[in-house]
């Protein structure tokens, strides 16, 4: 589980009084969860010490939940995504796109931020090439906007995990837009 709202809490409580084994895993961090509010707090501090495993993506994420008392030979780290493999033989003039952006197309991954990026760009540059891999409930905001700023756009929603990752070689620059991350 994921999260700590009522039906996460129900579905930790069927397991454990079921003898399933519980994992809690969080892409959070010290820095992330230091404003949490004080109920949520003491959740933490009450369910992860029960937890059998905690994975976290992160080296801080680790450190979060051993300060919400999961011991340290339960606690392991998945990163959330494995770091691209960009071609050696591809040189940055060579790349097709200018700017990628990579990720849930969502309010929180700031993809307008993105879009007013890509405007910047194409401003000082006279063009701005982009790929854009993702989907999510702002995708047809994003889409209208770079269309409104006559972006040369590539959208990709569907691609695979491994198509993902060969993608990123064909971009110059990834901008990472996150309120969060």
């Amino acid at each position: 589980f994921t999260s700590l709202n009522p039906t996460s809490l129900l579905a930790f409580s069927w397991a454990k009084l079921n003898r399933k084994i519980t994992i809690y895993m969080t892409d959070g961090c010290e820095r992330s969860e230091r404003d949490h509010p004080s109920y949520l707090k003491i959740l933490r501090k009450a369910v992860l010490p029960k937890v059998d495993a905690a994975i976290s993506a992160s080296r801080s994420g680790m450190r979060l939940v051993k300060n919400f008392g999961v011991s340290e030979e339960r606690i392991f780290q998945s990163c959330l995504c494995a770091p691209p493999v960009c071609s050696e033989t591809l040189g940055f003039e060579e790349r097709k796109y200018d700017l990628m952006f990579c990720g849930q197309i969502h309010e929180r991954k700031l993809p307008l931020l993105f879009t007013e990026i890509c405007r910047i760009v194409a401003a000082r540059r006279g063009r701005c090439r982009v790929l854009v891999v993702g989907d999510g409930p702002e995708k047809n905001n994003m889409v209208a906007r770079l269309s409104e700023l006559e972006i040369d756009f590539y959208l990709a929603s569907d691609l695979s995990f491994e198509n993902v990752l060969s993608s990123y070689e064909s971009a110059r620059l990834l901008i990472f837009t996150t309120r969060l991350d």
